[in-house]
């Protein structure tokens, strides 16, 4: 719990543990984290911080959408 208590947003990003940033380094931040566990099937993220507004947060989840998830689909939905 110290541990927990005393990171700090940098902290948490050098190990990995949030992902942030525009689409390419989203991507290979997961990339990253898919490699160390030996795979990833699900992630949950979170698009909305603090004071966020819900258009701001519905547009960082379209990108996501759009820009990201589709680099990682190994099969089509229909």
């Amino acid at each position: 719990l110290k541990a927990l208590r005393e990171g700090t947003f940098e902290t948490r990003l050098a190990e990995g543990a949030v992902w942030c940033g525009d689409p390419k380094h989203l991507i290979a931040q997961i990339e990253e984290f898919d490699h160390a566990v030996g795979g990833v099937d699900y992630a949950s993220i979170q698009v909305n911080f603090h004071t966020m507004d819900v258009a701001r947060a519905l547009a960082n989840l379209r990108l996501f959408a759009e820009e990201v998830m589709p680099h990682f689909a190994t099969q089509k939905v229909s």
